[in-house]
């Protein structure tokens, strides 16, 4: 759906290999997704600064609700 041959969805969903940005919004379109909403979906507590992850944690869910409204 998205053009991407099954081997080279393998190696990006084992992490083998990072997405372009073309690559990305290709999946959005085929999911019919925002590129906001997988990005903010693929950080997790790890890839914020401890400093911030107060801050990341009360934000996660509110911003669920912004990236992708209720139909």
């Amino acid at each position: 759906m998205c053009g991407l041959s099954a081997n080279a969805m393998c190696l990006l969903e084992k992490n083998v290999s990072f997405p372009s940005r073309d690559t990305i919004t290709r999946i959005c379109s085929a999911l019919s997704i925002p590129v906001s909403y997988l990005l903010f979906y693929s950080i997790t507590d790890d890839d914020v600064p401890e400093a911030k992850r107060i801050a990341f944690r009360a934000l996660k869910e509110p911003m669920k609700t912004v990236l992708v409204p209720e139909q």
